[in-house]
């Protein structure tokens, strides 16, 4: 009964979480950055 057997395949997994987290960061960074811009 693994839920992740049932959505997709597992093999590529940690990979996928591993791209997004790394999405995730470079998008919160843009996200910190871009207003840093505005205000200068």
């Amino acid at each position: 009964m693994n839920p992740n057997s049932t959505m997709f395949d597992p093999r590529p997994y940690p990979y996928i979480r591993c791209r997004l987290s790394l999405v995730s960061i470079q998008v919160l960074s843009l996200c910190i950055s871009i207003p840093k811009l505005y205000a200068n």
